[in-house]
């Protein structure tokens, strides 16, 4: 959808070479995407910069807590100018998420959704449970048998996501 909007998005991510990366940095971006430890990498390189960030968005953050990216995230966060607004998207408040939010965040806005607000009327949820080895048949199957499908389809690797995309 952004590129009909003439906006530029760079994804960054570890296991990939960087240089591709640190190319498409240089070419400007309205939007990047990425891991905290890649994104640590482009700014000891000096291919991106935080000074002009107005918007930092950290989602699964208890996630990321959870896989040992505090450092790296305080590193990020410590380096982006005041003036701007961090966003953090998080399924669960341990105490971890709280120190996050006391050490880096003012004046802060807590939107909590529970349970029973999940979803809407107009908004048909559907699932099955099938062998992992036959889901990517399961998921085209679904995806062909409902006319005019639109909706998300949540991966949890890259290469899953890739699979899926192709099939």
């Amino acid at each position: 959808a952004a590129k009909y909007l003439n906006i530029s998005i760079v994804t960054i991510y570890g296991g990939v070479p960087i240089q591709a990366q640190m190319s498409k940095l240089r070419s400007g971006a309205q939007i990047v995407v990425g891991t905290p430890g890649r994104v640590n990498d482009h700014i000891r390189q000096k291919t991106l910069f935080l000074d002009s960030i107005y918007t930092l968005i950290l989602d699964e953050a208890d996630v990321m807590l959870d896989m040992g990216f505090r450092e790296e995230i305080d590193d990020i966060l410590n380096k982006l100018n005041k003036e701007r607004q961090i966003w953090l998207f998080s399924a669960t408040i341990k105490a971890g998420i709280s120190a996050l939010m006391k050490s880096h965040m003012a004046d802060t806005k807590v939107v909590r959704v529970s349970k029973e607000q999940i979803g809407n009327s107009s908004t048909k949820q559907y699932y099955c449970l099938v062998p992992f080895k036959s889901r990517l048949q399961a998921i085209v199957r679904f995806v062909e048998s409902i006319v005019d499908f639109y909706g998300f389809i949540f991966c949890q690797t890259k290469i899953l996501t890739s699979d899926i995309a192709e099939q």
